[in-house]
């Protein structure tokens, strides 16, 4: 196996094994922008980091609010 496959399944793994439930899509594709802020210039790394959303349950909390459930 390739070096960039080896990645790439590793990566995306936890993803799959999460299953396709929201807080596993919700979560792997916040992995995803995470490891995309790896890959942005070390200057701009920490802004990248820091405009990532929140954990899974303060988003969920935070949308609830928003529509009133």
């Amino acid at each position: 196996m390739s070096g960039f496959w080896r990645i790439v399944f590793f990566f995306c793994l936890p993803w799959f094994l999460l299953g396709c439930s929201q807080r596993g899509t919700y979560e792997g594709l916040k992995h995803s922008n995470a490891l995309e802020c790896h890959q942005v210039p070390s200057s701009q790394r920490e802004e990248c980091f820091e405009r990532l959303p929140p954990d899974y349950d303060t988003y969920r909390r935070q949308r609830e609010a928003a529509i009133g459930e």
